[in-house]
């Protein structure tokens, strides 16, 4: 990554607190879907692409993502909204 902000946009969760389905929309208007898993404060995401996290907070994520199949990676930060 540049360190830029390389997309925007909503993620979704539904299911039980630790595991379920996730849903991202982002600004291209492209959908990403996948499962979660959460083991204390640490959140996975597998799918489209892959997402490592920690839960920093209640209301705040950080850590990285990948998207292999393009070459694409990065880390990432969450706030919910309310």
């Amino acid at each position: 990554t540049n360190q830029n902000t390389y997309d925007e946009g909503t993620i979704t969760f539904e299911g039980q607190p630790h595991e379920g389905t996730w849903l991202q929309y982002n600004i291209y208007d492209v959908d990403y879907e996948g499962t979660y898993t959460v083991k204390g404060t640490k959140l996975v995401l597998a799918g489209d692409e892959s997402w490592e996290a920690e839960l920093t907070s209640a209301d705040r994520i950080t850590g990285a993502w990948d998207h292999e199949e393009e070459g694409f990676s990065g880390t990432f930060e969450a706030v919910r909204v309310k």
